[in-house]
């Protein structure tokens, strides 16, 4: 992910997060609004992660708006998952930062080969075993 070059922009999005059983000491994250790129035809999502001797400023990149947003969302996701001290969404989960692994679509040789989840049980084409909640393999 390149860094981001222009200003940061309006924020839709804040979210506060802390080390486990920490008091006082956090970490924001703010996520931008997307926007097209300067050349007009991508688009980019800016994320910022601030706090406890934190600074980075990234962006999300796509072909639309919702593809910056999602790239946005897992990048941060991926810088949260390799700083030293684990971070916890406060009051929410005790053991995540709610930012969760988005489950990415990989094409097939036919239509509508992915992983998903229909009336309750999983179904998948592209992986030999999906688990579902319950446990069942199918």
């Amino acid at each position: 992910m390149p860094r981001q070059t222009s200003p940061f922009g309006a924020v839709i999005a804040v979210r506060r997060l802390k080390p486990p059983g920490a008091s006082g000491r956090s970490v924001v994250v703010s996520l931008g609004t997307p926007r097209k790129t300067s050349d007009g035809r991508n688009w980019e999502c800016p994320f910022r992660i601030s706090g406890a001797g934190v600074r980075r400023v990234e962006c999300g990149h796509g072909i639309d708006a919702f593809q910056a947003l999602t790239l946005a969302l897992e990048g941060i996701r991926h810088v949260l998952d390799r700083l030293e001290t684990p971070l916890v969404w406060d009051g929410v989960f005790d053991d995540h930062s709610g930012f969760h692994r988005i489950v990415p679509w990989i094409p097939g040789p036919r239509r509508g080969d992915r992983m998903s989840i229909r009336k309750g049980r999983c179904v998948s084409s592209e992986w030999s075993i999906a688990k579902c909640a319950s446990g069942r393999r199918t």
